[in-house]
């Protein structure tokens, strides 16, 4: 795992396999997940190390993730980061004080 994280993801929906578990093997497992991301080995056996390959393979895909992210973000900061906003609205040289007023001429066709 990566060494630099300073923690992890777990799912609640892969914690239900804990109801069908003991009190020991919910240690072993939760030893075991610790080993694993302290880069240290940890030996299990049948049924824990069954128990164990779900949670294994989604701290991989959520680390596979992770790595993305940083060279995506890597990348977008070698760009420079945002543009800085124009000083002046494009279009608008500058808003005017007082509205013109209406022309109060009237074209009426009155013919009588």
């Amino acid at each position: 795992m990566a060494q630099n994280k300073k923690s992890f993801v777990l799912h609640l929906d892969s914690l239900d396999v804990l109801d069908e578990l003991t009190i020991e093997q919910k240690g072993q497992l939760i030893d075991a997940i610790r080993a694993y991301h302290c880069d240290k080995e940890y030996e299990l056996s049948g049924l824990m190390k069954a128990v164990f390959i779900p949670f294994k393979n989604q701290f991989n895909r959520d680390d596979e993730k992770y790595k993305n992210i940083c060279d995506r973000n890597r990348k977008n900061g070698s760009k420079g980061g945002r543009p800085e906003k124009p000083k002046k609205p494009s279009g608008l040289i500058k808003n005017p004080k007082q509205p013109k007023k209406p022309d109060s001429d009237s074209d009426s066709d009155n013919k009588k």
